[in-house]
């Protein structure tokens, strides 16, 4: 496609806590653009969460929350969780 930005996939595993937000902060500010950021559970979300802003204050997160549901459960995600 004309016109469309380079994509420039990272796959970043096993980092120490706190380094991996240093790596992803440095990454955006060196190329710009958007990154994706999955953590494994909401604590080490948090955590990331946290250690990025440190890094990049300027820099825009936005955080979709796992929904507290399964996938074709007959139950909606909290209304907390959906607002979020």
């Amino acid at each position: 496609m004309d016109g469309a930005p380079a994509r420039a996939d990272m796959e970043l595993g096993g980092a120490p806590e706190g380094l991996d937000a240093l790596i992803v902060a440095d990454r955006i500010k060196a190329q710009g653009g958007t990154a994706l950021f999955v953590a494994r559970d909401y604590q080490r979300t948090g955590n990331f969460i946290q250690a990025f802003r440190f890094f990049a204050k300027d820099i825009e997160v936005l955080e979709y929350p796992s929904w507290d549901c399964l996938p074709y459960d007959r139950l909606s995600p909290t209304a907390s969780v959906a607002a979020q």
